[in-house]
């Protein structure tokens, strides 16, 4: 967890340097940072539609290889669906950069 503190000083307009954390700047943004001020960002039109996020765990959905393979091999789906239809592979970063997790995430549909 983050936690930001602000402490801000006033002068009677004499004062010429700012400094943060101890260090002269030029200038102090909104979110205590004296380089680019990213509290004034904006999304690029030209970015719309071309790209979207990935998995993003919303629950306890992930599930190991082997209680997949059991759910998709189960039989009776209320549906008269193969469970494959809900038990998907899913990766994340970790999975591309570490190792394989071998997770699988229940999705509807």
């Amino acid at each position: 967890m983050t936690v930001h503190v602000s402490m801000i000083g006033f002068d009677d307009g004499t004062e010429t340097i700012k400094s943060l954390d101890g260090n002269v700047v030029d200038k102090i943004n909104p979110d205590l940072s004296f380089q680019t001020n990213l509290t004034q960002a904006k999304s690029l039109s030209e970015n719309d539609g071309i790209c979207f996020m990935g998995p993003s765990a919303k629950g306890p959905f992930d599930i190991d290889e082997a209680l997949a393979i059991i759910i998709i091999r189960a039989t009776g789906n209320p549906n008269g669906k193969s469970n494959s239809d809900v038990v998907k592979r899913v990766a994340s970063a970790i999975d591309l950069v570490q190792e394989q997790r071998n997770k699988r995430t229940l999705k509807n549909s």
